[in-house]
């Protein structure tokens, strides 16, 4: 994933501000932010299981065509 480094960045640079140097339209940005990420992040997730679920599915199959010849 190649934002990692974004995202990365975006906390370091929220870790050296003060709180109260933080405006409340900025909060709910970073919210919005990790809200995208969190879904980006399990839609990553998904496909990922969904591939190994393909993978074992051709195994299974190519397995199974071997047995039977």
């Amino acid at each position: 994933m190649v934002y990692l480094d974004g995202i990365k960045d975006v906390l370091v640079s929220y870790k050296e501000l003060d709180s109260k140097d933080i405006t409340d339209e900025t909060y709910i940005r970073l919210e919005e932010l990790f809200d995208e990420i969190q879904n980006k992040f399990d839609s990553e997730l998904d496909r990922l299981k969904k591939n190994n679920q393909f993978d074992l599915d051709v195994n299974i199959d190519t397995l199974k065509t071997q047995i039977n010849n």
